[in-house]
């Protein structure tokens, strides 16, 4: 058996997060989208999986689904606390776009239109933090996680974006 789990997004991720969590005696290996991990473990990459499956503010996590019709076995679950920031290379007045997984976006819409901003989706939220680093624009910040900030040398222009702060998403650990 291969003890490896797949997670989206890097080591900052929150699917990282859980992965430690619920799988962490196993060698986690970040995969960057739904799309590239399905793939992955359909040749064998790792028998384990770790999979976002609902929010407490949007409810089901796009793409979730084509994990669970898939007849894989659930080993274990956890509810995850999802801390959002807004992270970036400039003021909260220079921002125009703010980058990050849909889900996250969902969990901020409030604040998000309170301030006029376009949201463009990205694989992850730790990939939201690595693109805007890349860009160094101040009119792009990053939806993410604190750890993702710092991880990619973002400044926090906001804590505590999120609709409500009882936010947390329930992750499910896979395996064939």
């Amino acid at each position: 058996m291969n003890e490896t789990v797949l997670h989206l997004g890097d080591e900052t991720s929150y699917s990282a997060i859980a992965a430690k969590r619920l799988a962490p005696t196993m060698r986690p290996r970040p995969i960057a989208s739904f799309e590239a991990m399905q793939e992955a473990f359909e040749k064998g990459a790792a028998d384990f999986a770790v999979i976002p499956l609902r929010n407490s503010l949007i409810g089901d996590v796009p793409d979730a689904e084509r994990w669970t019709t898939r007849g894989l076995r659930k080993l274990d679950e956890a509810a995850i606390p999802i801390a959002h920031v807004l992270a970036g290379c400039g003021e909260i007045g220079d921002i125009a776009h703010v980058l990050s997984h849909q889900a996250a976006l969902g969990q901020c819409s409030a604040f998000i239109t309170q301030h006029g901003w376009t949201s463009v989706p990205v694989d992850s939220t730790s990939k939201a933090a690595q693109l805007v680093r890349a860009a160094h624009h101040p009119a792009m910040a990053a939806i993410c996680s604190a750890g993702a900030a710092a991880h990619y040398g973002l400044a926090i222009i906001h804590e505590d974006i999120a609709d409500s702060s009882d936010n947390e998403t329930l992750f499910a650990l896979f395996a064939r």
